[in-house]
């Protein structure tokens, strides 16, 4: 606890109260080991990127072999989008259209060491939403983790509503993304409390 007699420094209450907030948020390091990482969350929460972003660490700081898919077949110009930056990269692209194109993926996930799966923006507010993800997901024997994107501009309610949603696919770990365009960033903390997740 603060010392009553420093109460009135501002200085010192700020740096109290962001110790006591990053000591209580829980972070979920990237996995090595981990072969598939999907991407689900809102349209416009920067999954692709966040995906992308993860991609260049591992096939170019990691020195791993990687592989980009898509299921995102409601966006136009979404698949050609990761494609392309599949080709800057150079690493294997590949459009997931239903359950059994992972059948054939599976025969060549021995020659990478990470598939990096981006989802279509949904909200989920109706059945057909749901079962599209679901029916678009890794079968479970693969052992997929499943990382939640939100953009950290988002409204606490929004949020909360769209992670309850989510949760029926049983997601790891919340990202947020476009850090810099929100004001602020109690949401960050907000959600890790409700939903006692950890952050990526």
């Amino acid at each position: 606890s603060i010392p009553v007699a420093k109460l009135k420094n501002r200085s010192v209450v700020d740096g109290w109260v962001a110790r006591s907030i990053l000591e209580s948020i829980t972070l979920s390091p990237l996995d090595l080991k981990q072969k598939i990482h999907c991407f689900v969350g809102p349209s416009g929460g920067g999954k692709t990127s966040a995906l992308v972003k993860m991609a260049s660490h591992l096939a170019i700081r990691e020195g791993k072999k990687v592989a980009l898919l898509t299921t995102d077949l409601y966006k136009v110009g979404a698949a050609d989008q990761l494609k392309i930056y599949a080709q800057i990269l150079n690493v294997p692209f590949a459009v997931i259209r239903n359950q059994s194109d992972w059948n054939q993926i599976s025969k060549h996930l021995s020659k990478v060491d990470h598939v990096l799966v981006d989802f279509p923006g949904l909200s989920l507010k109706n059945s057909e939403e749901s079962q599209f993800i679901k029916s678009s997901l890794p079968p479970a024997e693969l052992g997929a983790k499943i990382h939640f994107v939100l953009p950290a501009t988002i409204k606490d309610q929004d949020a909360i509503d769209l992670g309850r949603r989510y949760s029926a696919f049983n997601y790891t770990d919340v990202i947020f993304t476009g850090l810099d365009e929100a004001s602020q960033h109690g949401i960050i903390y907000n959600f890790n409390r409700r939903f006692d997740m950890p952050l990526f």
